[in-house]
């Protein structure tokens, strides 16, 4: 069973993660890292406001805490083991 945690923990845990751009739907901007045993998505946006104010270069990675997400959930060897909401 995954582990819920806060923002802040998320942070403080993934926060110097580097992440890339992943796709983009209805507002909402995904990010992904991988290694061979974990995957890390964070979103960022869901409303038309977070959308233009955010500015995304598809060929660059940037930490977890420049992006600030809204949510993100971790997986190791194909499970999920943490998330924030």
């Amino acid at each position: 069973m995954a582990t819920q945690l806060t923002k802040t923990e998320f942070l403080n845990k993934y926060g110097t993660t580097k992440v890339k751009f992943a796709a983009y739907s209805k507002f909402k901007f995904s990010f992904k890292a991988e290694t061979p045993e974990s995957s890390i998505l964070v979103w960022v946006g869901g409303n038309s406001s977070d959308a233009y104010d955010l500015e995304i270069d598809a060929d660059t990675f940037e930490s977890i805490n420049c992006i600030n997400p809204t949510n993100g959930v971790v997986y190791m060897n194909g499970e999920e083991v943490e998330w924030f909401n």
